[in-house]
């Protein structure tokens, strides 16, 4: 992790935050592919699932628990 962090400032990056915005989440499924046909409002949807309190960004805690749902 801490590689990562030092590769990403490096970069030009800042470093993480601990959260995820709405527009890093687009930014994120866009550089993976999953962005490209997917409407504003199916985004929106998924940050909605995602984002269980509800503050507009999706923190450690509910990204973790995306992935525990679907393993």
């Amino acid at each position: 992790m801490r590689a990562c962090v030092c590769r990403d400032t490096e970069q030009g990056r800042r470093p993480p935050k601990g959260y995820l915005t709405p527009a890093e989440f687009k930014r994120g499924l866009r550089r993976t592919g999953y962005r490209k046909g997917l409407s504003e409002e199916q985004l929106a949807a998924a940050m909605s699932a995602i984002d269980r309190d509800g503050d507009y960004r999706i923190d450690y805690g509910e990204f973790a628990q995306v992935f525990r749902r679907a393993s």
